[in-house]
């Protein structure tokens, strides 16, 4: 057998190991001692008072993080380790979304609940769950959520909140700002000549026609297209574009184009009257 000191002179009354490398134990000067180096001496063990002077009479611990003792006036002392949690960084932060993520140790005790909470002007106005629980470890894992609703060029504080049985604990407070929203820029189609037709956008908004203005975020690329109608024929661009193919630009300020249309000439035919009298050919 092996043996070591554990607490000096005091008497232990009772032991609970979790595994074979952890042990908890209680004594008569209301201190439990832990190690895990239970063969060791009183140098491999720490010590903390749990209930003043009082003696514990025994201790039971069930898991890693929660242990149990009792005393001579019949109370029960519960000793329990809360989740250990550090918020992380804010990514994917976009106009009205954002990632959010962190790190819990359970801590041996299961976690029943796990979110971020969120707002503007303090990270408690709103919370959203973990996409999952962390479980009951002893080491950490990574949790994430998901924020959608935000608002566009907003600051927002945040933290991540763990609870277990053994209590709740809170991250450290955080900060991201989302994308403002661009500016916007109206693009106008007109149409001249003597022809007819009509000019079709893409993305959609402009069908002229009928709608021959659209605003449009800056940085758009828009491609026009222009069909001519039955007896015309399309001439050309003007303004923002040239040529008579497809008229692409991009808004960053107001751009205006023109779709130039003409009338198809009609064809002359010449009747044939060679050979006919007078009287023949003016029918």
């Amino acid at each position: 057998a092996v043996g070591g000191n554990a607490d000096g002179s005091n008497y232990l009354t009772g032991v609970s190991c979790l595994s074979a490398p952890l042990c908890v134990a209680s004594e008569t000067g209301g201190n439990v001692v832990t190690s895990t180096d239970p063969t060791g001496d009183a140098s491999a063990w720490t010590t903390t008072n749990a209930d003043g002077s009082n003696v514990l009479t025994g201790v039971s611990c069930p898991s890693i993080g929660l242990c149990v003792a009792v005393d001579f006036d019949g109370f029960a002392v519960v000793g329990s380790v809360r989740p250990a949690v550090s918020t992380g960084l804010a990514g994917s932060v976009g106009q009205t979304t954002a990632s959010l993520s962190g790190t819990v140790n359970p801590e041996g005790l299961a976690v029943n609940d796990c979110h971020f909470s969120y707002g503007v002007g303090s990270p408690s106005l709103a919370n959203v769950p973990c996409t999952a629980l962390p479980g009951s470890g002893t080491s950490g894992v990574a949790v994430s959520s998901q924020l959608s609703g935000l608002a566009a060029g907003t600051t927002y504080q945040f933290r991540l909140v763990a609870r277990s049985s053994g209590g709740t604990s809170f991250g450290s407070v955080g900060t991201f700002t989302t994308a403002s929203t661009p500016p916007i820029h109206t693009l106008t189609v007109s149409r001249s000549g003597a022809g007819s037709g009509s000019v079709m956008s893409s993305p959609a908004g402009i069908s002229c026609g009928t709608t021959c203005s659209h605003a449009y975020a800056q940085g758009t690329a828009v491609t026009l297209t222009a069909t001519a109608a039955a007896g015309s024929t399309f001439a050309g661009w003007s303004g923002a574009c040239a040529g008579t193919g497809l008229c692409a630009v991009t808004l960053n300020g107001k751009t205006t184009v023109t779709a130039t249309f003409s009338l198809v000439p009609k064809r002359c035919v010449v009747p044939k009257v060679k050979g006919k009298t007078l009287k023949q050919a003016k029918r």
